[in-house]
């Protein structure tokens, strides 16, 4: 038996326009501190958000990963950072 709910037909519509933008990196830093490779990482995934359609004013940090690399010389690691807005930015 098929069950078809009320508005089926526009499911995949409303998905659609609740969904956020993302903007995301996953890089090497090399020869910088962790604070400072994680703050890059997160003003170019910020970025990268902005430049998909995201709304700045509603960025959200959603991942940090840091990942120092022992076999990298140069205290060496890497993060990745992905961030989520509301679309409407221009």
């Amino acid at each position: 038996e098929v069950v078809h709910v009320e508005h089926h037909a526009v499911a995949n519509a409303v998905g659609a326009a609740i969904a956020q933008v993302s903007g995301e990196v996953d890089q090497v830093f090399s020869g910088v501190g962790r604070d400072v490779a994680v703050n890059e990482a997160e003003a170019l995934a910020r970025q990268r958000a902005a430049d998909a359609g995201a709304d700045p004013a509603t960025l959200t940090v959603v991942e940090v990963e840091d990942l120092p690399l022992a076999y990298v010389p140069g205290d060496a690691r890497r993060v990745r950072v992905r961030v989520v807005g509301d679309a409407g930015g221009s």
